[in-house]
């Protein structure tokens, strides 16, 4: 089974379980957006918040989608809701993190007054949008094992 965490509209979720219709895919987001018409049978949504923990048993799902949620979490909750997808996990599975660190570089001065604001903005509400750099470091803290950290350089604009 699989379990997409922020899930948000759907889609990411909607997709595996299309792709994948003997699998098990549960979505879980803050908000009630879920795309409940055309949700197949191997599709379920739950409202939840992974700073309070997940309502799943442990070693429940292998595999655990996490997608551009550095924004949205307080710093201080990254070890506990890691801890949780530890937990949730089952031996051997995996997680798959995705994230930005929101970063433009080699940019104009408009780009770079915005590299700016949105650290300075992020701060002020807890994020630390800089804590991605060390998440391969906080997921071997909680558990987990053959972590892999790929940094890609995703050009916008002109290159």
């Amino acid at each position: 089974s699989v379990l997409d965490i922020g899930t948000g509209t759907g889609e990411w979720a909607l997709d595996m379980a299309e792709e994948w219709p003997d699998c098990q895919v549960l979505g879980v987001d803050l908000y009630d957006r879920f795309p409940w018409a055309k949700r197949p049978p191997n599709c379920q949504f739950f409202r939840m918040d992974i700073c309070d923990g997940l309502s799943f048993n442990p070693n429940t799902f292998d595999l655990v989608h996490w997608r551009y949620l550095v924004a949205g979490i307080p710093s201080e909750e990254w070890h506990h809701c890691f801890a949780e997808l530890f937990r949730v996990t089952r031996p051997g599975g995996w997680i798959q993190v995705t994230e930005s660190d929101g970063r433009h570089l080699d940019c104009g001065p408009v780009a770079a007054a915005i590299n700016t604001l949105s650290h300075r903005f992020s701060s002020a509400n807890g994020i630390d949008l800089e804590l991605i750099r060390h998440l391969d470091v906080i997921l071997r803290a909680v558990g987990f094992v053959h972590v892999e950290r790929t940094v890609v350089s995703l050009p916008v604009g002109r290159w």
